[in-house]
């Protein structure tokens, strides 16, 4: 009976690291393609250079021009926030599948020898 529930944990921690790593792969992921996505849209509203205004420097109307500039802080905000924020967690995710995963691997590398000295004992 002990030995299926040895088992059984292993087949578990194995799951659960996989888990912790796939999803700490995913949202690595989504921080990258969050932080292009944000950054485009940023350059594409408020521009990237003096040449190159954006829709922002493009409109004369003050309602406009003053919407715009109540939205960029928000919009800087959001830039750096989300994917900063999911890169933090994706990273946290990962390394701690990592450690599980190294952990793991030296708990049986050391009951294994454990096992072989109390055989020679």
């Amino acid at each position: 009976m002990e030995s299926i529930k040895l088992q059984n944990d292993s087949i578990f921690r194995c799951r659960l690291i996989l888990a912790l790593v796939a999803t700490g792969c995913a949202i690595l992921v989504a921080a990258l393609l969050a932080g292009m996505f944000w950054g485009h849209m940023f350059a594409v509203i408020y521009g990237t250079s003096v040449t190159d205004p954006g829709v922002a420097g493009r409109e004369t109307a003050p309602e406009m021009v003053e919407g715009y500039a109540a939205l960029k802080p928000l919009l800087n905000l959001t830039l750096y926030v989300v994917p900063t924020t999911l890169g933090f967690t994706g990273a946290g995710l990962f390394l701690t599948g990592a450690g599980l995963a190294a952990a793991d691997a030296l708990a049986d590398r050391w009951q294994a020898w454990r096992q072989k000295r109390r055989a020679t004992e």
